[in-house]
């Protein structure tokens, strides 16, 4: 069973932990709050095929320059 994000995407993790701190993670990188990175390395620790999260990941390493 695939799980979605709060925006309703269909996700690649059927973990529902990976999914629910993906979506705290998310919500830290639009609000420009504490560290979405700090959230999301656990999580693709135990997920490593959580696509969604390494696209986070990604974005966010990105837009810091």
């Amino acid at each position: 069973m695939k799980l979605q994000d709060r925006h309703g995407p269909a996700l690649s993790s059927s973990n529902t932990a990976s999914v629910a701190a993906y979506n705290v993670a998310l919500d830290l990188s639009h609000s420009w709050r504490l560290d979405p990175l700090a959230m999301l390395a656990p999580v693709l620790a135990e997920d490593p095929d959580f696509i969604a999260g390494h696209l986070l990941q990604a974005s966010v390493m990105l837009s810091a320059f």
